[in-house]
């Protein structure tokens, strides 16, 4: 998988839960975190699709996750990721940007450990 194709896939998975974020907020006026995290995703979509195609992270999500899916169906870490920064306030979008990034790495790299972890061994024929 490209820098290119990670980029945008991330960047559609956060897209999606922002809207599901705008979603929520319409559906419980009375809980603000909703639209405050629909608009940090909105910002963090933007600022992925700014990274350049040689941004290292990029380069380090592509190689450690093959599935085109992986941000649909992948780890715990990853996706509690992109959960928790819609709830975190950020001044900064790049600065959160940026730290976003290298914590997804780190919990891909877990992710991939644990799931190679969980695979058994082929039985001895």
């Amino acid at each position: 998988m490209s820098e290119r194709d990670i980029r945008e896939i991330l960047a559609q998975e956060l897209a999606s839960t922002a809207a599901w974020r705008r979603d929520a907020a319409d559906a419980h006026p009375d809980q603000p975190a909703h639209a405050r995290s629909a608009s940090a995703l909105d910002r963090l979509t933007h600022y992925i699709r700014s990274l350049p195609d040689d941004d290292p992270r990029l380069r380090a999500l592509a190689g450690a996750n093959r599935d085109p899916d992986f941000f649909l169906i992948g780890g715990e870490g990853t996706r509690s990721l992109i959960d928790q920064y819609g709830i975190e306030s950020a001044r900064d979008p790049e600065s959160a940007g940026n730290a976003f990034l290298d914590r997804l790495v780190d919990a891909s790299h877990a992710d991939d450990t644990d799931a190679e972890s969980r695979r058994t061994p082929p039985a001895a024929g």
